[in-house]
C-alpha cells in the first residue's frame, strides 16, 4: 500500500502547521466563546463550537500521523514522499485517522455555513447533516472530494461575510472576511496539490493565515467589548455616586 503524504521537502512540517492551526483555533473559539457572553449573540457560540470542531479534527489528524511514522518505511519518488506500510496501519489511518478528521472538518465548516445561510429549520439541518455524513463516507477514499466540499461551503460563508463586509463597512468585517478568503483559496490550493506540490505548502500557509487573522479579529471584538464594558460600568458607578454624595467615602 502506497499513500502520498506530501512533498519531501516539506515532510514531517506539515505536523508543525497542524500544531500551530489546532493552537489558533482553540484561542479563536476561545474569544469567540467570550465574544457570547458579551454579546449574547448565538453566532459566536456557534463560531466558537465550529472551531473547537477544527481544533479537536487537527488533533486527530495528528495523532494518526503519529501512528503512521511508527511504522513507515519512506520512499522518495519525484518530488513526494511516498509511504508503504502494512494493510492494519493502512485501514487505521484511511478508514479512523482520516475519516475522523474529515467528519469533524465537515461538520466545523457546516455550522459556520448554517450561521451564514441563516438556516433555522430543524428539519432542514438533519437533512445536511444526513448528507454530510454521506459525502464524509464517500471523502475518505478520494481527498479531493473532501477539499471540494469544503471549498463549496467556504464559498456561500465567504460571500456571507464579504456581504456583511460590504454592508457595515468596518476594519473586522474586513479582517474576517479576508481571512475566509484565505481558507477558501487554500482549500483549491489542496485539491490541485497532488499536481503541484509546491501548492501543497502554499495552501498550508494560506490556512493558517487566515485561522491567525481571524483570531486577531476576535481579540479585537472582546477587547473591545470589554472595554465597553468597563466604561459602562464606571460611568453607572459614578452616576450612582453623584445621586447619592452622601455614601461617597
Amino acid at each position: 500500500m502506497q499513500v502520498s503524504c506530501g512533498p519531501q521537502w516539506f515532510y514531517g512540517v506539515d505536523s508543525f502547521f497542524d500544531l500551530f492551526t489546532i493552537i489558533t483555533a482553540l484561542l479563536i473559539a476561545f474569544f469567540s466563546f467570550k465574544a457570547y457572553h458579551f454579546t449574547k449573540e448565538k453566532k459566536y457560540f456557534f463560531f466558537s463550537l465550529s472551531f473547537l470542531l477544527l481544533a479537536l479534527a487537527f488533533v486527530v489528524k495528528i495523532v494518526m500521523y503519529i501512528c503512521i511514522y511508527m511504522s513507515m518505511v519512506g520512499k522518495v519518488i519525484g518530488p513526494f514522499v511516498f509511504i508503504v506500510h502494512d494493510k492494519l496501519a493502512f485501514l487505521l489511518f484511511k478508514y479512523y485517522g482520516m475519516l475522523g478528521f474529515i467528519i469533524l472538518m465537515l461538520f466545523a465548516m457546516l455550522i459556520l455555513a448554517i450561521v451564514a445561510l441563516r438556516i433555522k429549520d430543524i428539519k432542514v439541518i438533519l437533512l445536511l447533516t444526513f448528507f454530510t455524513l454521506l459525502i464524509a463516507f464517500q471523502a475518505v477514499h478520494s481527498v479531493a472530494l473532501f477539499h471540494l466540499v469544503t471549498t463549496f461551503l467556504l464559498i456561500f460563508i465567504t460571500y456571507h461575510f464579504f456581504s456583511n463586509h460590504l454592508q457595515k463597512k468596518g476594519v473586522r468585517s474586513m479582517l474576517v472576511a479576508l481571512s475566509f478568503l484565505m481558507v477558501f483559496i487554500s482549500q483549491i490550493l489542496f485539491i490541485f496539490s497532488t499536481m503541484n506540490s509546491i501548492q501543497y505548502f502554499i495552501g498550508e500557509c494560506f490556512q493558517l493565515a487566515g485561522f491567525i487573522l481571524l483570531l486577531i479579529t476576535f481579540i479585537m471584538i472582546t477587547t473591545r467589548r470589554h472595554a465597553y464594558g468597563k466604561k459602562n460600568k464606571n460611568r453607572n458607578h459614578q452616576r450612582h455616586v453623584d445621586r447619592h454624595p452622601g455614601k461617597r467615602r
